[in-house]
């Protein structure tokens, strides 16, 4: 009879430490790995202020996109207006291409962030990166915990130089 309280107390434990791991791993570990911060509406001010200034209008960038739509997004940018945009090697109707500049991208990050600010809202992950040079995002995860909801974006952007 000890022996299988023993046995439950074991599993209990086991489960436990599952459990916290559960909440320590997508609110610390990941973010370490990845190199991201915490987002802020400051940051993200000044992430948008440097892409103004220093950001340029004609550049290709690929996006890869994980959670409710994923995909491999491959967009030309000429005098700031997306010119094409390819996801996963087929083009996608001209008029979606406004979806897929740099400044959309930001302006999907400031709603979450606005999102977040709900009082009814649950509380989520939101993480980022910017290029030090010229304001791009870099990387970004957005999750609710505890839910399926989760959305990671990695963009590479190069300067074009006709």
């Amino acid at each position: 009879m000890a022996q299988t309280k023993r046995n439950w107390l074991w599993f209990y434990a086991v489960l436990g430490v599952l459990a916290v791991a559960a909440i320590v791993i997508p609110f610390f570990v990941m973010p370490m790995i990845h190199g991201l911060e915490p987002l802020t509406p400051d940051k993200l001010q000044a992430a948008r202020k440097m892409w103004d200034r220093y950001g340029p209008r004609d550049y290709d960038m690929e996006y890869r996109k994980k959670g409710s739509v994923s995909g491999t997004f491959v967009v030309q940018v000429r005098d700031g207006e997306a010119v094409s945009v390819t996801m996963d090697g087929r083009p996608i109707d001209p008029a979606g291409y406004r979806y897929h500049t740099m400044p959309v991208l930001v302006d999907d990050l400031e709603r979450f962030l606005e999102m977040a600010k709900k009082p009814d809202s649950p509380p989520v992950i939101l993480r980022a990166r910017f290029d030090p040079q010229d304001g791009h995002l870099l990387k970004y995860i957005y999750s609710v915990p505890g839910t399926s909801q989760q959305i990671e974006v990695s963009v590479r952007l190069r300067r074009f130089v006709p």
